[in-house]
C-alpha cells in the first residue's frame, strides 16, 4: 500500500511538474539552447542517466555545439562543452554561477560540512578563506620535506612489492595528507582505524552525487521519511556515514590539537592563526571542517591521475624513455629529482599536463547553479539551473588538440623545446572559477614530484610473462577507464623494474 501512495504521488508531481516547465518554456525571454529529444513526462531522464556519459555527452556536443540544454524531473541541466563557454559563465559571470545545487544525500550523511557542495553564501566564504590559508602555495610549500620523505617511500614499496603498485598509492596519498593535516604517521604495516574511516567517509561522499543513484537528490522531501519505509533505504546507509564523518571531523582533530610537537600541521596552523585574532567571528567547528575536508579534495582525483600516468607510460615506452634521458641530463643519478627542478624540465611538465588532458580524473565539473536568469549567445538560462563543464569534450577539441586521443606530451612545447602549456589554474580537471579546486597547489606539487620521481628512477612497461590482462584486450585504451563522478582505471598489471643500480641505491638510501 505505501509503494502504491509513493508511486501515485511521484506520478502527480511529475504531472504538475511537466506542465510548470511548458508554461515556463513558453514565457521565457529567449530560447533554451538547443536541446535532444526527450520523453514528454521524464524528459532527458534516459541522457542523464547514460551508461558513458563522456561518450554520450560528446556525440550530444558534436551534434548541438558549445552549449545544449537538458531537462528531467522539472531540473534544466546546461552543458558547456568549450573552454571559451566555462570561462565566460564560471569565471566571468561567476556572481551568478557560483552557487551549487542541493544534494540532499550529502546532507544527510552528514557531509554538508564540505565546503565544496555548499550553497554559495557567507558560510562557503568562511571555510574557503580558511582553507586557502592552509592550502596555499606558500603554506603549501612548508610542507615539502613531508612530500619529498612520502614519496620516497612509496619509491621503496615499489621496488620491494611492484605488483601492488596501485594500493601503494593509496597508502601514499593517505599518509601524506594525514600527517600535514594531522601530524598522524600511519603505521608502516597494516591497516590505520583513522586513515581507513576517512577513506569508507570520502567513497561514501562520492556515491552521493552520481547522477540517478539516490531518489532522495531529486526528490528531497523523501529525505523526511523513515527508513523503514519502502524506497527508503537510504536513510540507514546515510545514517551510518554521518557516525563515520562526525567521529572523523572531532578525534583527529582533538588529538593532533592537544599533541605536542615540533613538525607542523595544518591543525596547530589554524589555531595559532585563530589566537593571534586571525579569524573573528568563526564557529569552532569550522576548522575542524576544513582540517577532515582536506582529505576529500586531494585523495580520489589524484589517485586518478595516477592511474592514468602508468597506463599512459606502459603503453608509451618512447615517451617515458625521453623524460629519463631529460632528467638524467638536468638532475643526474646521484639524487631524486626536486621540485626546484621543476622549471629545467620543460618535456617533463608537458607528460604532466598531458595526463590530465589525455584522461581527465572528472570528466565533468562539480555541477554548478544559477542564482539568477541570465542570457548567453542567444539563449536563456533560467535561474536554478545545474550547470556542467564537459571536460571530456573540451581536452578532446580537435581544432585545439591534433589527435586528441593520442598521448602526446609535444601539444604544451614550443618548436623549441620551451613549455607553454599555461599555469595551474589552466588544468580543467581542477574546475573553474570560484569553485575551483582549493587544493590544487598541494596535489599539483605532489603529483608533479611522483611523476619525476617515478620516471628518474624506474621503468614502467607491460607484464613480461606474456599473459594478455584487461587493458590489453580492451578495443580501445579509453575504456581502461570507468567514469562515474571520478574516472577510475580497471584492474591491470605492470612490469616495473629499477632503471639502474643507481636507481635502487639513491631510492634506499635516501629512503630508510
Amino acid at each position: 500500500m505505501e509503494v502504491i501512495l509513493l508511486i501515485a504521488i511521484l506520478a502527480c508531481f511529475l504531472i504538475c511538474v511537466s506542465s510548470f516547465r511548458t508554461r515556463r518554456k513558453r514565457l521565457s525571454p529567449a530560447p533554451y539552447p538547443p536541446t535532444p529529444p526527450g520523453h514528454f513526462l521524464l524528459g532527458n531522464l534516459r541522457d542523464i542517466q547514460h551508461k558513458t556519459l563522456r561518450y554520450h555527452y560528446d556525440e550530444l556536443a558534436k551534434t548541438y555545439g558549445e552549449i545544449f540544454h537538458i531537462s528531467a524531473l522539472g531540473q534544466h541541466i546546461i552543458v558547456l562543452n568549450t573552454e571559451e563557454a566555462a570561462y565566460e559563465l564560471f569565471t566571468r559571470r561567476s556572481a551568478i554561477y557560483s552557487d551549487r545545487p542541493q544534494f540532499a544525500m550529502v546532507d544527510l550523511m552528514g557531509w554538508d560540512i564540505n565546503f565544496g557542495f555548499m550553497k554559495y553564501g557567507e558560510r562557503w566564504r568562511a571555510h574557503r578563506r580558511l582553507f586557502q590559508q592552509v592550502m596555499n602555495p606558500q603554506t603549501v610549500s612548508k610542507f615539502r620535506h613531508v612530500q619529498a620523505e612520502k614519496i620516497q617511500e612509496y619509491l621503496r614499496r615499489l621496488l620491494d612489492d611492484p605488483e601492488n603498485f596501485s594500493e601503494h598509492v593509496e597508502r601514499l596519498l593517505g599518509s601524506l595528507v594525514m600527517k600535514i593535516v594531522y601530524n598522524h604517521e600511519m603505521g608502516e604495516h597494516g591497516k590505520d582505524a583513522q586513515f581507513d574511516a576517512t577513506l569508507v567517509a570520502t567513497q561514501n561522499l562520492s556515491s552521493a552525487i552520481l547522477p540517478g543513484t539516490w531518489l532522495v537528490n531529486s526528490f528531497p522531501i523523501l529525505g523526511n521519511l523513515p527508513g523503514w519505509l519502502p524506497g527508503c533505504q537510504f536513510q540507514a546507509f546515510a545514517k551510518r556515514t554521518r557516525e563515520i564523518v562526525d567521529s572523523i571531523i572531532e578525534d583527529p582533530y582533538e588529538k593532533a590539537k592537544n599533541t605536542i610537537s615540533s613538525d607542523p600541521c595544518l591543525v596547530m596552523i589554524l589555531e595559532n592563526s585563530i589566537a593571534a585574532g586571525g579569524h573573528k567571528n568563526i564557529k569552532e567547528s569550522y576548522p575542524k571542517e576544513i582540517c577532515a575536508v582536506a582529505f576529500t579534495v586531494t585523495s580520489e582525483t589524484s589517485s586518478t591521475v595516477i592511474e592514468a600516468f602508468y597506463v599512459a607510460m606502459r603503453q608509451n615506452p618512447d615517451i617515458q624513455d625521453k623524460a629519463y634521458r631529460e632528467i638524467m641530463s638536468v638532475v643526474g643519478s646521484e639524487r631524486l629529482p626536486g621540485l626546484s627542478d621543476r622549471a629545467a624540465l620543460p618535456y617533463v611538465e608537458a607528460l604532466y599536463r598531458e595526463v590530465f588532458r589525455w584522461m581527465p580524473p572528472v570528466p565533468f565539473s562539480l555541477p554548478h547553479s544559477s542564482t539568477a536568469d541570465d542570457i548567453y549567445k542567444g539563449y536563456f538560462i533560467p535561474k536554478g539551473s545545474i550547470i556542467l563543464g564537459n571536460g571530456w569534450t573540451m581536452m578532446n577539441n580537435e581544432e585545439k588538440y591534433t589527435k586528441p586521443r593520442q598521448f602526446m606530451p609535444e601539444r604544451f612545447l614550443t618548436s623549441e623545446g620551451r613549455y607553454n602549456g599555461g599555469d595551474i589554474d589552466s588544468i580543467i580537471g581542477f574546475g573553474f572559477g570560484r569553485r575551483i579546486c582549493a587544493g590544487r597547489h598541494f596535489a599539483d606539487t605532489t603529483i608533479w614530484l611522483l611523476f619525476a620521481c617515478i620516471l628518474a628512477t624506474l621503468r614502467i612497461a607491460k607484464p613480461e610473462d606474456g599473459v594478455l590482462d584487461e587493458l590489453d584486450k580492451l578495443d580501445s585504451i579509453d575504456d581502461a577507464f570507468v567514469h562515474a563522478l571520478v574516472a577510475h582505471s580497471i584492474a591491470f598489471r605492470c612490469s616495473i623494474k629499477p632503471r639502474s643500480l643507481d636507481s635502487v641505491e639513491v631510492i634506499r638510501q635516501i629512503s630508510e
